[in-house]
């Protein structure tokens, strides 16, 4: 499922205001480490788990929700993620998916806050302002995938990122954050259809062409060339599953063809079933473990005996 970019919200009224994008000329004196502080606000964390544990005592919440929340609340307040290929391992229904997505939502909306806009003495967006856009959607197609979002739009809220200047688009002036999950991009296109809209409508955003499968190797193909069509330029990926309809062949090489397809500099958020990666040395955070943070497995010798 293609995440709508950040090269939004050009056309989006907010209040009567209309969000306009920085100049296209974005000039760094020095290019910034590429790297992403995360922060989570434990109060905040700790308010949703009440809330869940009050509605699941009710029968009114699924319990698979609230061990996701008591979950997060054990990981480090901050987390960095470094330049390179960063793992989210978990049990099915643990709640991987659900956080890197948080992580993408908090970055959009940091994104969102260092954009300028007129209509108000303000010149950018308050952190309230930028959730308000983001979690509205501005055209069906990403009022669509909010519906679809789950509980990330609420996790987002407690989830805050550092800097994102290692990242922005030298033309656009918006940081460069693209989000994939490859499972869900079958019953996209499903609701898709459901809505009157084709697969790929360009007046209301980016939808999937083509197959899962297909659409992740033009993703891959996309990311390797990235250093050609944007010279100097740092992205943040969330790519969810990309082991998804990998014959078991194509599963063995999937840990070079992941790292190799991930240009220097540049940030990869990667929740995973795979065995490949499971049992490779990439960084990861494992949902299992959530007080260490981010770790290699060489960190702890016992960790696949665990």
């Amino acid at each position: 499922m293609r995440e709508f970019e950040m090269s939004k919200p050009s056309d989006v009224l907010m209040e009567g205001a209309v969000a306009k994008q920085k100049p296209a000329e974005v000039e760094r004196q020095e290019k910034e480490p590429a790297s992403i502080s995360v922060h989570f606000d434990r109060a905040l964390l700790g308010k949703l788990a009440e809330e869940a544990m009050a509605k699941s005592a009710k029968g009114g919440v699924d319990q698979s929700l609230k061990n996701m929340l008591e979950c997060l609340q054990k990981l480090p307040e901050t987390l960095e993620l470094k330049s390179g290929t960063t793992l989210v391992i978990g049990e099915n229904g643990s709640g991987k998916s659900t956080l890197a997505r948080a992580i993408n939502f908090a970055m959009q909306i940091k994104d969102l806050m260092s954009q300028e806009k007129t209509g108000f003495s303000e010149d950018t967006y308050s952190r309230d302002e930028a959730e308000r856009v983001i979690f509205t959607g501005g055209t069906r197609y990403e009022k669509l995938l909010l519906s679809k979002a789950g509980f990330a739009p609420k996790l987002a809220r407690a989830i805050d990122v550092g800097s994102l200047d290692a990242f922005i688009n030298g033309q656009s002036g918006t940081a460069n954050l693209k989000y994939e999950d490859v499972i869900g991009i079958k019953g996209e296109k499903m609701d898709l259809a459901a809505i009157g809209m084709s697969a790929r409508d360009d007046s209301e955003g980016i939808g999937p062409s083509g197959s899962s499968r297909q659409t992740i190797d033009s993703v891959m193909s996309e990311y390797k060339e990235w250093p050609t069509e944007h010279p100097g330029e740092n992205f943040v990926a969330v790519l969810d599953e990309p082991e998804a309809g990998m014959s078991p062949f194509r599963q063995r090489k999937l840990l070079p063809e992941l790292t190799g397809m991930l240009p220097e500099g540049s940030v990869a958020l990667v929740p995973t079933n795979s065995t490949v990666l499971y049992e490779s040395d990439l960084p990861r955070i494992d949902l299992r473990y959530p007080e260490r943070g981010i770790f290699k497995p060489s960190d702890y010798p016992e960790y696949f005996e665990e």
